[in-house]
């Protein structure tokens, strides 16, 4: 439960009370020697820290957290860990390393639905796969990339997919287009109280506008 509301605080920013929580269930887990909670423990953790900039406890409670997913033989918590590990080696100027990780998932889950850009299925994970090879693409400043591997039906939807997809056709100069898709990754923002989210969507809008 300390997990799961950790999850949740942190998707609305509250940060203080989400890194409270989170850490109080990673303690608890391996007190218990509970290896899925582990996992789910420091992949909130590392996503926390990667919304705050703190890439070096990011990236270790990601990896951590992928290579308990490893150990564990799930294909679940494979993608939930590999996608946001991958994010946070895009983010680190490291894209060859983040799609490294990707392709190690493809063989490791091989047969069980997942495709490369996550389109035959779709579960979270894949969806979280997904978004994590257009970010990739963006990383390798790769913009048309980046617009081909993201799937309509998330970016209608989906904040974090339709403001990469404003950030593809900024790189490409296509204004108009771009600032129609921050506004529509807004609108779900603030929908879903992503208060995060809405904060860097801000910051972009007014790059845009400047």
């Amino acid at each position: 439960s300390r997990y799961l509301i950790a999850d949740c605080l942190a998707w609305r920013g509250e940060y203080d009370r989400a890194l409270r929580r989170a850490r109080e269930s990673l303690a608890i887990a391996e007190d218990m020697e509970h290896l899925e909670w582990q996992c789910g423990a420091r992949r909130v953790l590392g996503v926390i820290a990667l919304d705050l900039h703190a890439m070096p406890d990011a990236l270790a409670h990601l990896e951590a957290a992928y290579d308990i997913a490893r150990r564990l033989s799930s294909a679940t918590w494979i993608r939930w860990t590999a996608a946001m590990f991958a994010v946070a080696l895009a983010r680190d100027k490291r894209p060859d390393h983040a799609s490294a990780v990707l392709d190690e998932v493809d063989k490791i889950v091989h047969g069980s639905g997942t495709t490369a850009n996550g389109r035959a299925s779709r579960t979270l994970g894949e969806r979280h796969l997904s978004l994590a090879l257009a970010e990739i693409a963006l990383a390798a400043n790769a913009p048309a990339q980046t617009l081909a591997l993201l799937d309509d039906r998330d970016a209608a939807r989906t904040p974090r997919a339709a403001m990469l997809r404003s950030q593809a056709l900024a790189m490409l100069e296509r204004w108009s287009e771009a600032l129609e898709w921050l506004s529509a990754a807004q609108f779900e923002a603030r929908a879903q109280q992503a208060r995060p989210l809405l904060w860097r969507i801000a910051a972009a809008r007014g790059a845009m506008e400047l």
